[in-house]
């Protein structure tokens, strides 16, 4: 009925002309009559519950109050949204206000009133009566029946572009001035979200206005069928553009100009494209072979200024795409159709959880899809015509000061689907409009295949989230490694500790380097706080540094910003030059520097405070403790230089003309001076023309010493790039180790327990990898438990005494790699598997692990197939997605390799099950020989060969009231999975218990 309330109302309005005494509406209202003539009596009143919302948005339910009093107080009786604001319900009739207080009973304000009424649900419904035509409805061509592109292509034609829209000739000109020039634009921009400029205001407009709803905007006068609209201060757009983006849309800023247009209002024009991965900064593109799985990479970082280009083969799940997705983690994912295939589009999709999905129609030129299909010489041929065109135009040396990195001839030489990735990204950027500012700012580099280099662990996406290292059990950063981990006070620490942890180290010397480090200063919790507290307000450098580059080329007029748009940088790429004319560049823009300035030299004092208060690092780690001093030692002569040019007092009003400091420059002195004389000149006589010339070109000298003084500033900055960029990596080392520290006394003051683990040489072994935990715990469990609480295990793996004998039990050894874990449901299985891991993770961070005793041999990758998930979309069930799990571990595991499974085979028959499970179970143990846990409910899998544990029961309880200990013992699990006890304590009935223990007697 709710579909259909206003005509629900309309029917009977029609009924009670035909009826006689108490009409249907009151009858519908629940309105008494007085003396049978259908007036609410004073005092009565009716909540009715009206459903709101934007057309295209979901409806909500909102109570507004008819009364036929005034409200107490007198004040504002209209309704309310969610967030205290008032909406404008535009004459929402109110039984007080409109009965003809001369005569209550008159029959024509009673019909006025229920005109009102309807008028105010139909608006409701978008069909404003009061003021629209009658038969007036929504636009037809922007229906989801009679909509077209602008190549009149409906949305079933796989052709069909659905960035732009198709208005009719007819249609445009039945609109007024405005709505035909805001449909002439947005026609050809509807993938964004466009803020329209009305002297001080923003206003979103019909669609858009819905998008405006759904971040807290406010309707603005009523709810018409077409062009309603919301809008923001254009103070406020930052904010509100920022919401929209949350949400993965992309805005656009359309400004007024002072020109009017042929219909006689001003013109408008979209200066401004903000998308989550340019606004963010992080951006990533993708290509595919036509004819194979393999891919082609390109990300941006736009706020460091780099390209990271590569390509790589793969499997057909696309885990090495996955896998460099999540490492980059970026904002935005942009693909072109026709060029990646559905199984690597949804791979992405599955891999950068939250980041908004652009798809690029075909392009008209076929640039990126030459060079994916065909034969290999063309593909070539095509990648370098390609990377010679844009290397001319985008990365000629010397387009911006301080540029660094590879030619894009030179990295992508014979690599067509690299080339590819950054055609799909040179498209887009072309298309928003800022390829010509940001692609000079941006120095190329290497991409390198996923688990291509030897010194790191490889860490795929499925491992990534089953071990919760990123993200926690409900896909926030509470509950994860990173979150434990997590003691850093910069924002650069914060970031390098979650590259480290998608990163491990691999080689030995480097795990015990950083291990020695992290000790040494958790020698030092003092001096390591006093450091932290000193580098907790700096700010993110990683932005600042290239951003700082760009505003004074900028500022100097050179590279980017030959525009006449002027804004701070928003989101650290997007810099504007100040506009040709008198003043030059504003503070605002050169205050970037000074930022950076202030920032770098506070880590130059921190680093001299840190090197006195730490001391000498011992003998084998001097690298990173003594990294830091060093760093700032070579980075402190550049940065005086700097300091000399640029003082706090330089920008003290950010909307006046940037100017040195007096003495700083002679030449611009000397010029200012001249200036001066000029202008006072210019004063007294102000037509004649020599005096004229003098002044100009006074100025212009004045505005070349500025620039002058921009370019020597620049060149210092470009050339000491690397030294400063060093220092803050050195600063956010020093920051990760001693939160390290920070974060394991803490847990250790709650009951915890932590280990330096030893790491064993492969060569004294003979290649054999080992495992060795004593009273492990699960350290993520901490967020439901004291730590304290968690129970402890011993797990030996491939050790079985030797060289990793220890005083403690040893019950669990076997010298055996793989073991096969049986027990409860519930009862601590796969726990124990993710702990393994987890230890073996946080080992070659170089970080403590939770145990009190651990030896290991470091491993080159980690594969697990863990918990049960689908992929309905990807048309993939729960058990195919176990067997994908399992393949790509016996395709790619090494000797050196840890692999957890949980329970694989329990997705199909039993025996169908037992048959796989085993045959990936005798591979992994007689092929690869690497180190494997294997839960399993399957009791014959426990095979003589491998090593057996189960998780015990409580021995002390009766036999049904049992309850899982969460410990490790030897051998098979003596009582099974205990399947039927689980099912009494999920409260199944007992009629359908006894029969199941029947059963289950019978088939053992």
């Amino acid at each position: 009925m709710e579909g259909s309330l206003s005509s629900w109302y309309r029917e009977a309005f029609e009924r009670s002309e035909r009826q006689e005494g108490r009409s249907a509406l009151d009858e519908i209202l629940g309105l008494e009559p007085e003396d049978g003539d259908g007036v609410p009596p004073r005092g009565a009143g009716v909540l009715l519950e009206l459903k709101t919302g934007a057309i295209g948005s979901a409806p909500k339910k909102r109570r507004v109050s008819l009364t036929a009093e005034e409200p107490s107080g007198g004040g504002d009786s209209r309704e309310s949204s969610a967030d205290g604001l008032p909406l404008d319900w535009a004459g929402l009739p109110n039984p007080d206000r409109d009965r003809d207080r001369d005569d209550p009973r008159d029959e024509e304000a009673r019909a006025s009133r229920r005109r009102r009424l309807v008028a105010a649900l139909e608006r409701d419904q978008g069909e404003d009566t009061a003021h629209v035509p009658r038969g007036e409805r929504r636009y037809p061509w922007i229906s989801e029946e009679g909509r077209r592109d602008a190549a009149l292509r409906r949305p079933s034609d796989p052709s069909y572009d659905p960035t732009t829209l198709h208005v009719p000739a007819e249609a445009l000109r039945a609109m007024t001035a405005f709505c035909r020039q805001f449909w002439r634009l947005k026609s050809t921009r509807m993938d964004l979200v466009l803020f329209v400029r009305h002297g001080s205001f923003y206003n979103l407009f019909d669609v858009d206005c819905d998008v405006g709803l759904r971040v807290g905007l406010n309707l603005s006068g009523r709810r018409t069928p077409n062009m309603w609209k919301c809008g923001c201060n254009a103070g406020c757009f930052e904010h509100w553009s920022g919401r929209v983006l949350g949400l993965g849309l992309s805005v656009g800023r359309v400004e007024e100009t002072r020109e009017k247009g042929p219909d006689g209002i001003l013109r408008r024009e979209l200066v401004e494209v903000l998308t989550p991965g340019t606004a963010e900064g992080r951006l990533l593109c993708a290509s595919q072979c036509a004819e194979g799985d393999a891919h082609g990479v390109c990300a941006l970082d736009a706020l460091a200024g780099r390209i990271l280009v590569g390509e790589f083969r793969d499997d057909p799940e696309g885990t090495a795409l996955s896998a460099a997705c999540t490492a980059f983690s970026p904002s935005e994912v942009v693909l072109e159709r026709g060029v990646v295939r559905p199984g690597a589009v949804a791979a992405l999709r599955q891999s950068s959880r939250g980041a908004a999905l652009t798809r690029l129609p075909e392009d008209p030129r076929r640039e990126a899809a030459s060079m994916c299909s065909g034969d290999l010489g063309s593909r070539r041929e095509a990648a370098a015509e390609f990377t010679r065109r844009i290397g001319e135009r985008y990365f000629r040396d010397g387009v911006q000061p301080g540029r660094r990195g590879a030619s894009p001839s030179d990295l992508c030489l014979g690599k067509p689907l690299a080339s590819a990735a950054l055609a799909c990204l040179v498209r887009y950027l072309e298309d928003l409009g800022i390829a010509a500012d940001l692609l000079p700012c941006c120095q190329l580099e290497p991409l390198p295949a996923p688990g291509a280099c030897p010194r790191e662990m490889y860490l795929d996406a499925r491992a990534l989230r089953h071990l919760h290292l990123l993200e926690g059990s409900e896909g926030t950063e509470a509950g994860s490694l990173v979150h434990l981990l997590d003691g850093t006070a910069s924002a650069a620490g914060g970031r390098l500790l979650r590259e480290w942890v998608r990163r491990p180290l691999r080689r030995p010397g480097d795990i015990e380097g950083r291990l020695d480090a992290a000790d040494h200063l958790a020698m030092k919790p003092k001096a390591c706080q006093e450091y932290q507290r000193a580098i907790s307000a700096t700010p993110d450098f990683e932005g600042l540094l290239p951003k700082c580059l760009r505003a004074l080329s900028a500022a100097a007029g050179q590279g980017v910003g030959r525009g006449e748009r002027v804004t701070e940088p928003r989101a650290g790429w997007c810099v504007c030059a100040a506009p040709p004319g008198e003043g030059g560049p504003t503070q605002a823009q050169v205050a970037p520097v000074m930022r950076l300035l202030e920032g770098l030299a506070t880590l130059v004092d921190a680093a001299a405070a840190f090197s006195e208060r730490v001391g000498l690092a011992p003998q084998g780690a001097p690298d990173l403790i003594e990294w830091f001093p060093r760093a700032a030692a070579s980075a402190s002569r550049p940065l005086g230089r700097l300091l000399r040019l640029f003082s706090p007092s330089d920008f003290v009003d950010r909307a006046a003309p940037f100017a040195p400091a007096h003495g700083v420059s002679p030449a611009f002195d000397e010029a200012v001076a001249a200036a001066a004389e000029a202008d006072a000149a210019l004063g007294l006589s102000p037509d004649d023309p020599e005096v004229q010339a003098r002044a100009d070109e006074c100025a212009a000298r004045r505005g070349a010493a500025l620039t002058s003084f921009l370019l020597e500033a620049l060149a210092i900055l470009s050339d000491s790039h690397a030294a400063f960029a060093e220092l803050v990596r050195a600063a956010a080392t020093s920051d990760v180790l001693a939160g390290f520290g920070a974060r394991i006394r803490d847990l250790e003051s709650r009951g915890g327990v932590f280990c330096r683990p030893t790491v064993l040489d492969d060569a004294h072994r003979d290649g054999n990898p080992a495992l060795l935990l004593r009273g492990a715990w699960h350290p993520l469990l901490t967020l439901y438990l004291p730590p304290r609480e968690v129970v402890r295990n011993d797990l030996d793996l491939g050790c079985g005494g030797g060289e990793c004998e220890s005083p403690h039990s040893s019950r669990n050894t076997t010298t055996s790699g793989t073991l096969v874990l049986t027990g409860p449901n519930m009862g601590g299985k796969s726990t124990l598997l993710r702990l393994s891991a987890l230890c073996a993770v946080m080992a070659q961070l170089g970080c403590r692990a939770p145990c009190l005793e651990m030896a290991f041999t470091p491993f080159d990758r980690v594969f697990t197939r863990m918990g049960a998930e689908d992929m309905l979309v990807e048309g993939r069930s729960t058990f195919l997605v176990e067997l994908q799990d399992a393949a790509r571990a016996l395709d790619h595991a090494t000797r050196r390799s840890l692999v957890i499974l949980d329970e694989l085979g329990r997705g199909t028959s039993t025996h169908d099950g037992v048959a796989i499970a085993g045959g990936v179970l005798r591979y992994l143990h007689r092929n690869t020989r690497c180190l494997c846990l294997f839960a399993t409910h399957y009791p014959s899998l426990c095979l003589p060969e491998l090593g057996s544990g189960h998780m015990a029961l409580d021995a002390e309880a009766d036999e049904d009231d049992r309850v899982p200990t969460f410990l490790l013992r030897p051998g098979r699990a003596p009582r099974g999975s205990c399947g039927i006890a689980l099912a009494r304590r999920a409260g199944l009935p007992a009629q359908v218990l006894r029969r199941a223990a029947q059963i289950s007697s019978a088939n053992e």
